[in-house]
């Protein structure tokens, strides 16, 4: 996907799925269109208002009375790509299932599917920028997979340089954003119960996994959100702090 190709972006949104689809398919398609490429999305109702907010470069829209089932936005995109001359498709929708992404790979020779929920595809190169994922993840696929293909704006990696070193020095933070971001209810709030997520760092990631030492996991868990949130006399073993104290056995922590 190099100067002078066109791609055509076919992302969820809506009350339940929130925004997140569109956002970083918009992240792509931005990079593509300073690369010199041309992007258009086929968007229904709640996907275009995203892109009329978010959008910072000149995207094309194709825009949907209504809001479209996976199959019709399947079908929509699978006539706009003859029609706009898409030389490659990218799709991100839950919904899409193997015959979508049959449909979609026979319309279109350079297919492109952003996933995170390890699902069986059968066409198309697969992204899935998830920590830990790997190519096994998804049998049979050329998969981009981890954090170093993650679809991050380039605000927000620019706002890195300047955290990582304040976080270094111990600086305490002076002023807290709470964003409440878009809504992704039907994707997480009745879905996701992130009590375990402790016992999940300690058990699946740090033991089975090994991403990072058992004493910096703890650390993550302990010291570092009391530093950062400015909590007095927490986060760690020292005379005169509150005696919060965790114990557990390394070889068997688990969720519950």
């Amino acid at each position: 996907m190099t100067q002078g190709s066109r791609i055509l972006f076919l992302a969820d949104a809506g009350a339940k799925v929130g925004g997140g689809h569109v956002m970083r398919c918009l992240t792509l398609a931005e990079a593509l269109i300073r690369a010199g490429g041309d992007c258009a999305f086929v968007a229904g109702p709640a996907a275009w208002v995203v892109l009329d907010a978010f959008a910072q470069a000149p995207v094309e829209v194709f825009p949907l009375d209504e809001e479209p089932s996976a199959s019709e936005l399947a079908a929509a995109g699978v006539r706009v790509a003859g029609t706009w001359s898409a030389s490659g498709l990218v799709a991100d929708h839950y919904g899409f299932g193997p015959g979508d992404d049959a449909t979609l790979s026979a319309a279109c020779e350079r297919l492109l599917i952003i996933d995170d929920l390890r699902r069986r595809h059968a066409h198309g190169l697969v992204l899935d920028s998830n920590i830990g994922r790997k190519a096994a993840d998804y049998p049979g696929r050329e998969v981009l997979a981890g954090p170093e293909f993650a679809l991050v704006r380039p605000a927000f990696a620019a706002l890195r340089t300047q955290t990582l070193p304040r976080r270094a020095a111990g600086v305490p933070p002076r002023r807290v954003l709470v964003s409440l971001g878009l809504t992704d209810a039907g994707a997480h709030v009745d879905q996701l119960c992130d009590a375990p997520l402790p016992t999940d760092l300690l058990g699946n990631w740090v033991r089975d996994r090994e991403i990072m030492p058992l004493e910096t996991a703890v650390r993550k868990l302990t010291g570092e959100p009391a530093d950062m949130f400015d909590f007095a006399r927490r986060g760690y073993l020292r005379e005169g702090y509150f005696a919060d104290v965790c114990v557990f056995d390394p070889k068997t922590v688990a969720p519950g």
